[in-house]
């Protein structure tokens, strides 16, 4: 088993609901703070009945560990007997896309996260790099509900952890008690 220590910071239910637009709402306000500072990396978010775990990613690029199958082992995470099974999984925060291969990458902040049935949701907007703000006329959102088509590189997590069957195990660090992945 490999072993990865990552940071994870945690959520109360209190902050945040599991209704799928109330859920991305509340995700995209916490992206949108953080944007002007300059603090929203990507993040994995798991999605529990009585918290929301934030997971930090920049780690699995130095462990060469391929960010799509961690996700796909959040949603078969074993975290503990007091915490509950993952009842949505997801990406926030700022990502550099490119519109062409031969493009430069530009930041765009999203939220999407995606349900044990597929369902998923998405919010997109450019960020101006400069000045480090939402570019306005750039926020989208989507979502399964509506027919909308899966954006490329996001989602189907959940298939790939029942197909594959990857688990990831959350647990505290014995003598600092801060949690960690493995």
């Amino acid at each position: 088993m490999q072993q990865l220590q990552v940071p994870i910071q945690t959520l109360s239910r209190d902050t945040l609901v599991l209704n799928d637009d109330e859920l991305g709402e509340a995700l995209v306000e916490l992206v949108r703070a953080a944007v002007p500072r300059r603090t929203a990396p990507a993040v994995a978010t798991v999605a529990r009945p009585e918290r929301i775990d934030v997971i930090g990613l920049q780690p699995l690029a130095a462990h060469r560990i391929p960010v799509n199958g961690f996700i796909a082992g959040l949603t078969r995470a074993e975290v503990g007997p007091d915490v509950g099974d993952a009842r949505a999984v997801g990406v926030m925060g700022t990502v550099q896309v490119r519109n062409a291969p031969d493009a430069p990458s530009v930041p765009m902040a999203v939220v999407f996260l995606e349900w044990p049935d597929c369902r998923w949701w998405l919010w997109r907007a450019l960020v101006d790099p400069g000045t480090a703000t939402i570019k306005e006329g750039t926020e989208v959102r989507t979502r399964a509900v509506d027919g909308d088509a899966m954006p490329v590189g996001f989602g189907r997590w959940w298939s790939l952890g029942r197909r594959t069957g990857v688990k990831v195990t959350i647990r505290s660090r014995a003598a600092a008690d801060s949690p960690h992945v493995h």
